[in-house]
């Protein structure tokens, strides 16, 4: 009798239903992975990116991902687009700059055509979840899969911070929609929970 009562303890728990982060997620897009949290350590290293200039920082970005997250056996590096307005701004993608950095690591394809931005959207920094998704919704069309490959090839989403994942869901969805089957995607550093940055 004690026998069975520790096999039972130690059987696992059923699933308790869908992941709430992922459950809206398009099937295709099969993962989605970031090197580190988005915290005190991590967040000027993203402001210096994106807001000072320092595009540079791509490269140093790019080698901590490919330390602490798995290398791809194949398929294409493809950038989340920047907006238009944004990227004369800065001069640059900082997403772009990380996958051309990763794309050398990896000695993967950067495909920067695959994916394109269809409409200049609202900063997401503010926006609450709900707003984050509805703010991207149709922002990307895609190209489709080549004709030429035997397979679909995987395409590997880069982006430098995953907050609530409307971004990536946007752009995984795009290109799910253009007949691409395994979609990944990888950020440098991933925001702590909603809950837990707004008090």
């Amino acid at each position: 009798m004690e026998a069975v009562e520790l096999d039972q303890q130690r059987q696992p728990l059923p699933p308790v239903g869908p992941c709430r982060f992922c459950q809206t997620w398009p099937a295709s897009l099969t993962q989605v992975r970031s090197a580190a949290w988005l915290d005190a350590t991590t967040r000027p290293i993203v402001h210096r990116l994106k807001y000072d200039g320092l595009a540079t920082l791509a490269a140093e970005i790019a080698h901590v991902m490919t330390r602490l997250l798995p290398q791809p056996a194949t398929g294409f590096v493809v950038p989340i687009p920047l907006s238009r307005k944004r990227q004369r701004m800065r001069g640059y993608n900082q997403a772009a700059a990380i996958a051309r950095a990763l794309g050398r690591w990896w000695s993967l394809p950067v495909a920067e055509t695959i994916l394109r931005r269809l409409r200049d959207t609202p900063t997401q920094t503010a926006l609450a979840p709900d707003a984050r998704a509805r703010n991207v919704a149709g922002a990307f069309a895609a190209a489709s899969p080549p004709a030429t490959e035997a397979a679909v090839p995987p395409v590997i989403l880069v982006d430098d911070v995953l907050t609530t994942g409307a971004t990536l869901v946007a752009g995984a969805t795009a290109l799910s929609d253009a007949g691409w089957t395994a979609i990944g995607a990888m950020t440098f550093a991933r925001a702590l929970p909603y809950d837990l940055r707004v008090p």
